[in-house]
């Protein structure tokens, strides 16, 4: 456009000095017809307000001058693309923005706008500290780790009485409970057993699989269903599939308010959160939204401090209430399942139903103030459906309200479901309010009843247990602070679906007092006339000991119990304790102690009753298989690991706390890992054997849940390593940047000579050849032997190196 322009002014300037122009007339290439020029692309730096955006966006220039943007890259810079300036084509015209002045310079190949905030998008800001994302698997520092190995924790007891009027002990035998579980990529299986009266009874058999990338898991064998705050879980034998949000670390899953504010120079945001500061960054001028604060669930007051270099403060305050009822926009939440019922779980009528029911939960954040639920459940002679939501009730609270209907054997019915919890000042209330009409059912209610089957029903398996959905329920909670503590009210009522009912009002109060903690509990049957009341105190007494007191009083029990207990702490070699007596409708005095060993707790205790003495002893630990060794342990409930450190005697740091010293092969199990989480783990190195190759100090690990993972620190040197000195044929040292390497076709770890023609080289035989090249690209080569020195470090000296 440029030339063409030149062109145009010099023919101007020839018509009115009558200059031949036939000397410009040279063969180029053709003019484009009218109508048919094409835009220009231009990549122009950005600048807003005058300040720039360090960005370079991508600007059309239309033939007849117009400046067009990509929405997208427009939002970018900062600038709100308003529809009413869209071109047909999608593109927002520069020149249509209301209020927006543009300023195109050629020359410096720049784009500044002058906008008002309003027409400026706020800068997104992050109220939490950076994350590594687990969801990111292209860095390998999100990788979750599950190698081979298995657990089985454990824990028996032994039980014996003596009663003095007969003079007779009486052994109640060993009990007990084993969990048991194998693990690696393709997931955990899971046995566990109850052992009672002589009797090993099982409990759980499942198998389950974490998908990190997918948020998502899945589940076969016994399973509890999942469900909403309105449907009641089962148990069942089948499969199930569920989004998990545990597997994501710091992922925020309920809506967060965030603040807004603008600067008009740049300046310093501050949140302040019920008088706490849980932000402070420095921003630009213009404005800006701050989202993801730390807070905690509940109602509470936003305060934002905009601060310029000059100490000039701009201050806004905001009320707000965070609910877990609440999805954040745009996340799933779901779980479903298919398999057969299983009722009288852990006792002798434990069984599994014929006939196979489904059920499927939905939560869905339609945004931030509105979540959208569905439930439904099928099998034989069942369909029950149901939808719901959740929404704020403004700044003040949240609500929730479900419907549900049901056609089974028992009949036709429906359930009516209603929620709420508002906070008002220092005042926190919370309602709910069931109702089920006709012969609603769930699973739950029909796998209990059996109805239909002859051949066994509910009362033929010995449970005295209604399975049916209950008729009624109603609850509220107040609680609020008063003298210095909180205080409690609560209201229950409930009509089972046998028309059993019950009514219960308590109230409690709870406060800090002399260094320990004072609470009263006090709660009346308003449907049978019963009074009970509860108060205890605790304080410490100095050493790591605690004094406590209790008083408890109902028709017809009442006493009183004073203990000293000293619960230390979770290390090994710590051990716990308490001695309490009470007196009352029953005098006892009960011992106990327990103690931590690295590979087990054991723990006893000894009680005296009445005319009788029980004892008990038991023992829980954890066995563990993995990276070709076996460990015992404290229980493992969770994620571990075996740290190899490539000797014995090495110190092994958790967060940078020592946790333990590695054993005989050079290894030391840790456990209390945080599943899906990054864990820190190191050595000190200065315990390593000298004759070990150290690859590295400090690692991170990521466990899949219940699993376990090798880190590796250190090894011994394959073949031996020595500390070699290398002399030329002169007798003097190598020169420093010499290399080499233990064999003539390079194939082994290469080593570089140092100061004084040292250096270390691993790989070492009983007899070695070595080629060394020298900075001058000759060569030579060296003989020697090697001898290890059982954990020291082995110096070889003077080795000639001659040219051949």
């Amino acid at each position: 456009m440029l030339s063409a322009a030149l062109l145009l002014s010099a023919a101007g300037l020839a018509d009115a000095t009558g200059l031949d122009m036939s000397v410009l007339d040279t063969p180029g290439p053709a003019a484009p017809a009218a109508g048919t020029l094409a835009p220009v692309d231009l990549q122009l730096e950005v600048f807003v307000n005058g300040a720039p955006t360090g960005l370079v966006a991508e600007v059309h220039e239309e033939p007849d001058g117009t400046l067009t943007m990509d929405r997208d890259q427009l939002g970018n810079v900062g600038i709100r693309p308003e529809p009413s300036a869209a071109m047909a084509d999608g593109r927002i015209a520069l020149a249509r923005l209301a209020g927006v002045v543009v300023d195109f310079d050629p020359s410096a190949q720049t784009l500044s706008f002058t906008a008002p905030d309003s027409a400026r998008l706020p800068k997104q800001l992050s109220g939490r500290a950076a994350r590594i994302d687990p969801l990111d698997a292209g860095d390998p520092r999100n990788a979750v780790v599950s190698s081979p190995g298995a657990v089985l924790n454990y824990t028996l007891n032994a039980n014996t009485t003596y009663g003095f009027d007969n003079h007779e002990f009486v052994y109640d035998g060993i009990s007990g409970s084993f969990d048991g579980r194998a693990f690696g990529a393709l997931g955990v299986a899971e046995q566990s057993y109850l052992l009672a009266r002589g009797e090993l009874r099982r409990l759980n058999s499942s198998w389950s699989y974490s998908d990190p990338q997918s948020l998502r898991r899945y589940v076969a064998g016994d399973l509890i269903t999942g469900g909403l705050s309105w449907t009641r879980p089962t148990r069942l034998l089948g499969f199930q599939v569920q989004r998990n949000f545990g597997l994501r670390s710091g992922l925020v899953t309920i809506p967060i308010p965030s603040v807004a504010g603008t600067a008009a120079v740049p300046s310093t945001a501050e949140v302040f959160v019920d008088n706490s500061r849980r932000f402070s960054q420095k921003v630009d001028a213009g404005p800006f939204e701050i989202d993801d604060l730390p807070i905690i669930t509940g109602a509470g007051t936003a305060r934002l401090v905009v601060r310029d270099e000059n100490g000039n403060e701009t201050v806004t305050e905001s009320d707000y209430f965070v609910s877990d009822r609440l999805l954040r926009a745009g996340l799933v939440d779901y779980s479903a399942e298919i398999g057969v019922p299983r009722t009288g779980f852990g006792t002798d009528y434990d069984r599994y139903d014929a006939d196979p029911y489904g059920s499927a939960s939905l939560r869905w954040g339609a945004s931030d103030r509105l979540t959208l639920e569905g439930h439904g459940e099928f099998g034989a002679d069942l369909a029950e459906a149901g939808i719901g939501l959740s929404a704020p009730l403004g700044a003040w609270g949240a609500g929730s309200v479900a419907g549900a209907a049901s056609s089974s054997a028992l009949g036709t019915g429906f359930l009516l479901d209603a929620s709420a919890e508002t906070q008002l000042g220092h005042f926190k209330l919370r309602g709910h309010v069931q109702r089920s009409f006709g012969d609603f059912a769930d699973i739950a209610a029909v796998s209990a009843c059996d109805c239909g089957d002859d051949d066994h029903d509910d009362h033929d398996d010995g449970l005295d247990f209604s399975g049916g959905v209950a008729r009624a329920i109603d609850q509220v909670t107040l609680s609020f602070p008063a003298a210095k503590g909180s205080v409690s009210l609560s209201y229950t009522a409930v009509t089972e679906s046998d028309g059993e009912s019950g009514k219960i009002a308590s109230l409690s109060f709870g406060r800090p007092l002399f260094g320990g903690s004072f609470t009263a509990t006090a709660s009346a049957d308003l449907q049978d006339g019963g009074l009970s009341a509860f108060t205890s105190f605790s304080m410490p007494i100095g050493g790591g000991t605690t004094a406590s007191s209790t008083a408890y009083g109902s028709d017809p029990a009442s006493g009183v119990s004073i203990a000293l207990s000293h619960p230390g702490k979770d290390e090994v070699g710590n051990v716990a304790w308490q001695i309490q007596a009470q007196t009352g409708d029953t005098t006892r005095a009960n011992a106990s102690a327990g103690v931590r060993t690295g590979i087990g707790e054991m723990r006893g205790q000894v009680r005296q009753s009445g005319s009788a003495t029980w004892a008990n002893a038991s023992v829980s630990g954890a066995v563990a298989v993995l990276d070709d060794s076996v460990f015992l342990a404290d229980p493992i409930d969770d994620a571990f690991a075996v740290v190899d450190a490539g000797g014995p005697g090495v110190t092994v740091l958790r967060e940078n706390r020592p946790v333990g010293i590695t054993g005989a092969n050079g290894k030391l199990l840790v456990t209390d890992l945080r599943s899906y989480e990054r864990n820190r783990l190191g050595i000190d190195p200065t315990g390593m054997p000298l004759d070990a190759d150290v690859e590295r100090t400090r690692a991170t690990i990521i466990p899949a849940d219940r699993s376990g993972g090798v880190v590796t620190f250190g090894r011994q040197a394959a073949g031996g390593a020595a500390l070699v000195s290398f002399r030329d044929g002169a007798g003097a040292f190598l020169p420093v940047g010499t290399t080499g390497s233990v064999s003539e076709s390079g194939d082994d770890e290469p080593f570089v000579v140092g100061y004084d023609g040292q250096a270390y080289v691993k790989g070492l035989t009983s007899e070695n050849l070595v080629v060394l090249h020298l900075p001058d690209e000759t060569t030579c080569h060296a003989t020697f032997g090697y001898r290890p020195a059982d954990g020291d470090q082995v110096v070889i000296s003077d080795i000639p190196c001659l040219a051949q």
